[in-house]
């Protein structure tokens, strides 16, 4: 348990030094991160539209959004290898 009493000494310390801002900052993004995800109903809308879409077959695939976009055909994870 000391292992997590110094992180939070460390935290406490880092905290300590930063200006207000920084710690509005990190305040809103730890608050934004504990929120849950939630829609509006036009991110709703939109994604039931999507969905809908999808049903009717209105997709293209990753590869055909690739070829659409000027990328040579190649391998699934040739690329990745060769970097």
């Amino acid at each position: 348990m000391a292992h997590a009493t110094s992180v939070k000494q460390e935290l406490r310390r880092l905290i300590e030094e930063m200006t207000e801002e920084e710690a509005m900052d990190l305040l809103d993004f730890i608050n934004l991160y504990n929120e849950p995800d939630v829609l509006s109903p036009e991110e709703e809308a939109a994604v039931a539209e999507g969905k809908a879409q999808i049903e009717r077959g209105e997709y293209i695939t990753g590869e055909e959004l690739m070829r659409e976009l000027g990328f040579p055909d190649e391998p699934r994870g040739e690329a990745i290898r060769r970097r």
